[in-house]
């Protein structure tokens, strides 16, 4: 246990925020944007690394955990526009994602380097959205957009592989293949649009991946 280094990264976050946009900025009051939004985040990550003087070796855990609450909504004041009416919305999303990774850095030979690394993500998201109109402003009691109960499980594989090759002592060459990725999510309808201009089948946006590969050097 005494040759390992181990390191634990804890972070929470929580905020809140209130918008309201006159959105024309005209004289004339045609429609409001009215966004309230509150958010908070937990996340832990345990790391352990040990010098094996030829190789190195990085091991850890990673948890994360986010809720969101929005209100996106639109007074809209001119009849040409569907008004004067107050299209509400309520948007809540949790996430709950959990990881492994691990690295390794081998000097194989005098001056070179190789890196392999792998993390496994396994991204859990809960989505809940509805629309409520109030005609006149009057009570919302009318639904506009019907409720949505969206889910998804994205499980993500990524990694990198680099080699180095150390030409003196303060000069690096390197090149490095890196495969990322992204998970996916819900989009919310836009205020006083109905599931006919944007159909609950648009709401949900697949995992994003990213494949990069890099050359170069770097000296002091």
């Amino acid at each position: 246990v005494a040759d390992w280094i181990f390191t634990s990264i804890s972070d929470y976050k929580h905020f809140r925020s209130k918008l309201l946009l006159d959105d024309p900025a005209l004289p004339v009051s045609l429609f409001n944007t009215d966004d309230n939004a509150e958010f908070q985040s937990v996340s832990e990550e345990l790391r352990a690394y040990r010098d094996f003087h030829s190789w190195r070796l990085t091991s850890g855990l990673y948890y994360l955990y986010m809720h969101t609450n929005m209100d996106p909504s639109d007074q809209i004041f001119q009849p040409a526009l569907g008004g004067p009416a107050y299209f509400q919305g309520f948007a809540s999303l949790n996430t709950n994602a959990y990881a492994g990774f691990s690295q390794v850095e081998w000097d194989f030979a005098s001056r070179w380097t190789a890196i392999v690394g792998l993390r496994y993500t396994d991204d859990q998201k809960h989505y809940h959205y509805v629309q409520n109109v109030c005609p006149n402003f009057a009570a919302c009691n009318a639904v506009f957009y019907p409720a949505q109960d969206l889910s998804r499980d994205d499980k993500l594989g990524t990694g990198k592989v680099e080699l180095e090759y150390h030409l003196a002592d303060d000069m690096l060459l390197y090149a490095s293949y890196n495969r990322g990725a992204k998970s996916g999510g819900f989009n919310f309808p836009l205020s006083s649009t109905g599931p006919a201009a944007q159909p609950p089948s648009t709401l949900p946006y697949k995992p994003e991946r990213l494949t990069t590969y890099e050359a170069g050097f770097k000296t002091d």
